[in-house]
C-alpha cells in the first residue's frame, strides 16, 4: 500500500489512536452495548483479516479490529470493577510483596534525609522529586508550585529516569569501550533493571511507567541498530499500559503526560526554529529548554484548563528557575543515596541540598506571588477540550500549507 502523508509513517500512533477510541466509545455506552457484542465483533474481524486479501481492504478491517479490541478491553474493565468481589484473605502476591518492600525502603531513604538535618519544607521537595513521595508537601508549597507553573517538577518522570540512565551509562562508559564487543548489551541490560527498580522503588507514577517503557524500547532498538521513531515509542508505550489497565486512560497523570510528550515530539523543534540560534552555548542551551516548556505548555493548557480551572501565566519565568536548580538537586540526591558509607560526605551533601531547594522553593514563591501569575478559566465540557485540540492542529496545518505554498511560489519565480 502506497503511503500518503507522513501519518503513514507512524503506524503505532494510528493503532494507540484506534483503540482509545474504541475504549471511549465503551466506557460512555458501557450500559448499552455490552460486552460480548465487542468481543463477538473483534472476532469476526479477526477471521476476516485472514480472508480478505486485498491489501487496502485489509488494512481497514485490521484498524476496525483494533477499535473493537479497545472497547472489548475497556468493557471487560468495567464488568469487572461493577461486579462484586469475594472477601476471602488470600496470601499477597509476588508484585504486592515487591511494592511494600519497596515503600519500606522508600520511607528509609526519607528518614535518612530528615536525619541528617534536612528542613520540612526542603525534605518535602528532594522526597518528592527523587522519592515520588508527595505526603510531606503542605498545602502552601503546592500551591506555589502550581501558580508558578512548577508543579511538573513535583512529579517523577523522564528527566528523573534520563538522570538517572545518563549517570549510569557514564559509570559503564570506560568499560563498554574496553569489552566493546560483547559489553553493551550487558550494561544496557544493568541499567534498564536498576531503571526499573527504582520505578518499583517510586511508586510506578503513571508519568514515571511511561517513561521507563520508552526508555526500554529506545534501549533495545538501538541495541539492534533501528531507527527510533519517537512518536511511534510513545504511541507504544501508550498501547502496553492501555492493554494492561483501561481505566489509566482516564488518570490525569498519564493524559498530562503523554500529552506533553506528545506536543514536545511534535512542536519542540518548530518553536526553537522561530529564533536564529545562537552562537552561544548558554543561550543555545536555554533557548532549547524554553522551547521544550513553550511546546509542553501548549499541550497541557486545555487538559490543565478542564481539571483545574487554571492556567499559569508566568510558566516560562519558573522554567527559568528549574531549568537552573532541578538538575543540580537531582543529581546531589542521586549521589546522597550512592554514598550511604559517608556520613560525612553525606553531611556536606545536605547542606548543599538544602541550600540549592530553599532558592528554588523561594524564587517559584516568588512568581507565584506577581500579579495575574494563573488565569482562572471557566468549566469546560470534554466535547470542548477536544475542540482546543482539534484547532490547534488544524491552525498547525494551515501554516504548514501556507509555508509549503509559499515555497512553491518562490521556487517557480526562481525558475
Amino acid at each position: 500500500m502506497k503511503t500518503n502523508g507522513k501519518i503513514q509513517l507512524y503506524p503505532m500512533v494510528r493503532m494507540s489512536v484506534l483503540l482509545i477510541l474504541g475504549m471511549v466509545m465503551a466506557y460512555y455506552t458501557f450500559s448499552h452495548i455490552p460486552s460480548w457484542l465487542w468481543l463477538g465483533g473483534a472476532l469476526v474481524l479477526l477471521l476476516m483479516t485472514t480472508l480478505v486479501r486485498q491489501e487496502l481492504r485489509q488494512s481497514v478491517v485490521v484498524m476496525l479490529l483494533v477499535f473493537l479490541l479497545g472497547g472489548c478491553l475497556m468493557s471487560r474493565s468495567l464488568l469487572l470493577a461493577s461486579s462484586p468481589t469475594d472477601t476471602i484473605e488470600t496470601s499477597p502476591s509476588m508484585t504486592q510483596r515487591a511494592q511494600a518492600n519497596a515503600l519500606e525502603l522508600r520511607n528509609q531513604l526519607v528518614n535518612t534525609l530528615s536525619d541528617k538535618g534536612l528542613g520540612q519544607q526542603e525534605l518535602a521537595v528532594v522526597s518528592a522529586m527523587t522519592l515520588g513521595d508527595k505526603s510531606l508537601i503542605d498545602k502552601d508549597l503546592k500551591n506555589d508550585y502550581s501558580r508558578s507553573g512548577a508543579s511538573h517538577v513535583l512529579a517523577l518522570s523522564g528527566l528523573h529516569l534520563g538522570t538517572i540512565y545518563f549517570v549510569f551509562s557514564f559509570m559503564t562508559a570506560r568499560w563498554r569501550r574496553r569489552y566493546h564487543h560483547w559489553s553493551r548489551p550487558v550494561s544496557e541490560g544493568l541499567i534498564l533493571i536498576t531503571m526499573w527498580s527504582y520505578v518499583v522503588l517510586v511508586g510506578m507514577s503513571p508519568s514515571v511507567v511511561r517513561a521507563a517503557i520508552m526508555m526500554t524500547v529506545y534501549s533495545l532498538l538501538s541495541l539492534q541498530n533501528r531507527n527510533r521513531s519517537s512518536l511511534n515509542a510513545l504511541a507504544f508505550t501508550a498501547i502496553i499500559m492501555l492493554v494492561a489497565d483501561p481505566m489509566i486512560l482516564f488518570n490525569i497523570s498519564f493524559q498530562l503526560s503523554f500529552v506533553a510528550v506528545a506536543f514536545i515530539l511534535l512542536y519542540q523543534g518548530r518553536i526553537y526554529s522561530l529564533i536564529p540560534s545562537s552562537t552561544h552555548p548558554i543561550v543555545k542551551w536555554c533557548w532549547r529548554f524554553l522551547s521544550v516548556s513553550l511546546a509542553a505548555q501548549l499541550g497541557v493548557a486545555p487538559l490543565t484548563a478542564y481539571y483545574f480551572h487554571q492556567i499559569p501565566s508566568y510558566f516560562l519565568l519558573s522554567s527559568l528557575v528549574v531549568m537552573v536548580f532541578t538538575p543540580l538537586i537531582i543529581y546531589l540526591s542521586l549521589l546522597f543515596f550512592l554514598l550511604m558509607w559517608l556520613p560525612v560526605v553525606q553531611s556536606w551533601l545536605v547542606v548543599t541540598l538544602s541550600w540549592l531547594v530553599h532558592i528554588q522553593n523561594t524564587c517559584l514563591q516568588g512568581v507565584s506571588s506577581l500579579s495575574g501569575s494563573t488565569i482562572v478559566t471557566p468549566s469546560l465540557h470534554p466535547l470542548q477540550v477536544c475542540l482546543i485540540y482539534i484547532i490547534i492542529f488544524a491552525v498547525d496545518a494551515m501554516i504548514y500549507r501556507f509555508r509549503l505554498y509559499k515555497r512553491n511560489i518562490i521556487s517557480n519565480f526562481a525558475s
